[in-house]
This record gives C-alpha cells, sequence and structure tokens, in this order.
C-alpha cells in the first residue's frame, strides 16, 4: 500500500511540476504559452491565435480529465471510499466545465465567424476562467490522494528516560501509606 502511495505522489508531483513549468523551446507559437491563456490579453490576438490557443488548452484539459480518471481508478483498485468520493466529486465537477468549455468554443467560433470582437474577447475570457477552474479541480484532486498519505502505516511510540530517573510502572498506583478511595465518602450521615 505504501508503495503505491508513493508512486501515485511521485506521478501528481512530476505531472505537477510539468504542468506548471514553463513551455518547452522549439514549440510553435500555438502551443507555446497555453498555461498563460488567462493572462493575455483577447484584444492583442488574432482570430487565427486564439483559436490555436484555445484549441490547444483544449487538448490540455481533456489531459487533466484523463489524469483524474486514471487517480479515481487506481483509488477503486485500492478500494478507498474516502479518495473515490473525493476523486469522483472532483471529476464530476472537471466534466462539466470542460463540457462547458467546449459548448464556449462554439460560440466563440460563432462570433469569429460574425466578426463580433466584443463578444470574441468575452468567450475568451470565459474560456479563460475555465480553464482556471478545471487546472483547480485538477490540485484539488490531487490533495484528495495526498490528504490520507499521512495516516499511512502503524504508529510507534519510543520512550527514552534520563539516566539516575527511578523506573516505575505508571500503571500502578504506589502504596505511601494513604488510603485512595474509588468514591468519595458521603458527606452527611443522612443518605
Amino acid at each position: 500500500m505504501k508503495k503505491i502511495a508513493k508512486i501515485a505522489l511521485l506521478f501528481s508531483v512530476m505531472f505537477v511540476v510539468k504542468a506548471v513549468g514553463a513551455p518547452e523551446k522549439g514549440k510553435d507559437d500555438a502551443q507555446k504559452g497555453t498555461e498563460d491563456v488567462s493572462k493575455q490579453d483577447p484584444s492583442t490576438l488574432s482570430d487565427d491565435e486564439m483559436m490555436a490557443k484555445v484549441e490547444a488548452t483544449l487538448s490540455k484539459l481533456r489531459d487533466v480529465r484523463k489524469y483524474v480518471q486514471n487517480l479515481l481508478d487506481q483509488a477503486r483498485k485500492a478500494k478507498d471510499i474516502i479518495k473515490i468520493t473525493c476523486l469522483n466529486d472532483k471529476l464530476t465537477q472537471i466534466n462539466v466545465n470542460l463540457r462547458t468549455y467546449e459548448d464556449r468554443i462554439q460560440s466563440l467560433k460563432n462570433a469569429v465567424k460574425i466578426g463580433d470582437k466584443p463578444a470574441r474577447n468575452h468567450e475568451f475570457n470565459v474560456l479563460s476562467v475555465l480553464e482556471q477552474k478545471i487546472m483547480n479541480l485538477r490540485m484539488e484532486a490531487e490533495t484528495c490522494i495526498g490528504e490520507a498519505e499521512g495516516y499511512l502505516g502503524k504508529t510507534e511510540v519510543t520512550v527514552t528516560t534520563p539516566k539516575g530517573m527511578v523506573q516505575m510502572d505508571p500503571t500502578k498506583v504506589p502504596d505511601i501509606g494513604i488510603e485512595i478511595f474509588d468514591r468519595p465518602p458521603p458527606a452527611s450521615a443522612f443518605q
């Protein structure tokens, strides 16, 4: 169980580093910087650049869905109901946001087709917000698998005592000549 948890943690860290890291050298402008879609001003992009960025982001978001689905499958194999419930919730939210993203791409295509710049910019901004939401859900899904990591294994307690300290059993009451009552005596003679 510990090996599976460590492997899952390793893959999630690798995925985060890959997703958050800088874009690779040699990629063309359509693929480079898809992580920065939400930071770009839509009015500075041409229609073709905007559509290329949105399509590249759609591919990335579909990969996020596959990643969370794989995490859910691993949790099902491990029969961990807490992880299953959490990941199922995150996957459902990702699916809803991804469907909305796909619908909004159609709205963006229609706005580009008729040449409506304000509508085009609005749709691009909505798509950027949906992308951020899905990426946040991916991180939340990773916390679903990471929360239980602190509870793996059996707890072991080691007690050390300084030299010269008297060793005594704390479960036994020392005989010091005083009678210890389980129950206090009655406060009055009348009962």
